[in-house]
């Protein structure tokens, strides 16, 4: 074998060398270190699975203690009396007359807590129902009203009310013959009388009261004319048109709306004794109340 042919020889030969290293290389670190990655990245998003779990059992750990805290006793009979005599006592003290609360007998769900129902009648003013609904989700139970029906009642303004009502009772409850007495954080408005404005929405009030007109006055559109607004309001029915100004009244009926702000999409109305916020395609009937503590700054 001459030179070069020993030279080439050695050169196939450096090159087959070169590959088996590139092979055992790959095969003992590159080979091993990506599935070393792999699994690391495959641990690490386990790990982040079992925590977001862990998180979302303490999170159900801590309602499951807060429904415990809010539950009717253990004891049903006693729950089933004192949460009746709750009920009772609070549509006495809202001033309601005729009042009725009658108990069904409790309900086991699949053995995990008892459903006790209770159907109220009575009958009240709307301002005496909004005062018994404060105080009802305002009180630390867990409960619910399934059902609401508000009849009128003759030529007063009175209403006929019924109510079917839903209460638990948890085996792990933390009282076995209390009834809570916290208070609830169920509520936007901190005091009773910030939602008196419902009952001023009474749509079966004699008379023609303002939401029974209100269903059909819409406001339109809002014009502009160099700093000037001007809103249109059409009242649906007779295809009637009002044009207002800032400072300017709306009359609706026995009602007179004063016009305290037009905006470019909206305008702010005072009805009755409280503010109302309108967006252009809405009934006066849908106006938003606006909290006392809100009308100054909506007025700037």
């Amino acid at each position: 074998m001459n030179r070069r042919e020993k030279l080439l020889a050695a050169g196939v030969g450096l090159i087959a060398a070169l590959f088996g290293l590139n092979s055992a290389y790959e095969s003992l670190f590159e080979r091993p270190l990506e599935a070393a990655r792999q699994r690391s990245e495959q641990l690490h998003e386990d790990i982040l699975r079992r925590q977001q779990e862990l998180r979302h059992v303490r999170d159900d750990r801590r309602q499951l203690a807060r429904w415990q805290e809010q539950s009717l006793p253990t004891n049903l009979e006693l729950a089933r009396s004192a949460y009746q005599s709750w009920l009772l006592e609070l549509v006495e003290a809202a001033g309601w007359d005729g009042v009725q609360v009658d108990p069904a007998e409790p309900n086991s769900r699949r053995g995990l807590y008892q459903t006790l129902s209770f159907s109220v009648r009575g009958r009240g003013s709307p301002a005496q129902i909004v005062q018994f609904l404060y105080e009802f989700y305002r009180a630390d139970h867990l409960h619910q009203i399934r059902s609401l029906g508000l009849t009128p009642h003759g030529k007063q303004d009175l209403l006929d009310a019924s109510l079917t009502i839903e209460a638990l009772a948890l085996p792990d409850a933390t009282r076995d013959d209390q009834l809570s007495q916290g208070q609830a954080d169920r509520l936007a408005l901190a005091a009773a009388a910030d939602y008196d404005f419902i009952a001023r929405r009474n749509i079966f009030a004699p008379g023609g009261q303002r939401l029974d007109l209100a269903d059909h006055v819409f406001l339109t559109a809002v014009t502009q004319d160099g700093d000037s607004r001007e809103a249109w309001f059409t009242l649906r029915g007779t295809d009637e048109m009002r044009r207002v100004r800032d400072g300017d009244e709306l009359v609706l009926g026995r009602h007179r709306a004063s016009v305290l702000r037009i905006d470019s999409a909206d305008v702010l109305l005072a009805l009755d004794g409280q503010l109302w916020l309108l967006a252009i395609g809405e009934s006066l009937a849908q106006a938003t109340a606006v909290p006392a503590e809100i009308g100054p700054l909506l007025q700037r």
